[in-house]
């Protein structure tokens, strides 16, 4: 995957003078930095970084800190980029000077899909035309940030993303959502560019029931976590109490389809997503009390000792 993704890179329309390749090895086993280091003496703007430090955060936050540009773009080793891509990125760039800046993502495949997996989705694309948005993601995969602003932001937090084998997520979000707590939306530049499309590996591991809902699971997750929804307790049982009518009403639309129009993956996809959220809000909701109760329990213990020592 990575000799793919490095030579699409490699291989584009704007000179090579104009920008460096980072390629952050986060611990691999193989020959990630023989490949990497073979491409090197080919293309001068190829660089090899190693990260000890497990994580996706990590990896990210390395490439930052080595970056010499004033744009970091992310691109993930199972993408692989048009020829034309990066000269477009550039043109949107000079053209709108953005504080953050994504495009589209689209899957392809070396194996069949299974009947029931659905081409959609894989597809990553959160705006119906180009222009400045407020609202929507971006993926990671596709990511331009100023190098500036990242670090303003406090860079890529290490708790979230994968770590190795460890489905994680969010990690890039959390910098897009950081950014715009910070900021009133008439004073946001984030641009949504429809001509800076990538495509992106989708493997047999990928098109498995079993991973798609831990994925599906993990981003209910995230969605508490990132947009800071579900916040107490009360919201969450309200929303568990909901799930089977927000499931057929909303997600399988049967009232204008019908039940011979259900799908019954997308069902389950749902419904697992959803479930997500709520077991995020409720954990949330349980460490909370928890801190709380810690800090009345120190708060009594304090006050305890502080009249014992006035009694002495």
């Amino acid at each position: 995957m990575l000799a793919r993704a490095l030579g699409s890179l490699c291989r584009q329309t704007l000179s090579a003078v104009r920008y460096e390749i980072i390629v952050v090895d986060n611990n691999s086993h193989d020959d990630t930095r023989l490949r990497v280091e073979e491409s090197a003496r080919e293309h001068a703007n190829v660089r090899y970084l190693l990260e000890t430090k497990q994580g996706l955060s990590q990896a990210r936050n390395c490439g930052a800190d080595a970056a010499r540009g004033e744009y970091l773009l992310y691109i993930d080793d199972d993408a692989i980029a048009p020829s034309d891509y990066l000269e477009n990125i550039l043109a949107a760039v000079e053209t709108h000077r953005p504080d953050i800046l994504g495009g589209p993502v689209y899957p392809y495949y070396f194996v069949a899909k299974p009947r029931w997996f659905r081409h959609e989705w894989e597809i990553r694309c959160y705006a119906r035309r180009s222009g400045f948005v407020t609202t929507g993601g971006i993926s990671g995969s596709n990511y331009v940030i100023r190098r500036d602003l990242l670090k303003i932001l406090g860079m890529f937090d290490p708790l979230l993303g994968m770590k190795g084998d460890e489905l994680g997520l969010g990690e890039d979000r959390m910098v897009l959502e950081t950014y715009r707590k910070s900021l009133p939306s008439e004073n946001q530049r984030v641009y949504y560019a429809l001509e800076c499309p990538v495509l992106h590996l989708v493997p047999a591991s990928k098109m498995r029931l079993g991973y798609m809902l831990s994925r599906h699971f993990a981003t209910g997750r995230l969605n508490v976590t990132v947009k800071g929804q579900l916040q107490t307790s009360g919201a969450a049982v309200k929303v568990l109490l909901q799930l089977p009518f927000v499931v057929f009403r909303k997600h399988l639309d049967v009232r204008r389809l019908g039940w011979r129009g259900i799908q019954l993956v997308e069902g389950i996809r749902r419904a697992v997503w959803e479930s997500g959220r709520v077991y995020e809000a409720f954990r949330q909701a349980v460490l909370r009390n928890t801190r709380d109760l810690s800090g009345r329990r120190k708060l009594s213990l304090k006050i305890t000792l502080d009249k014992e020592t006035e009694r002495r």
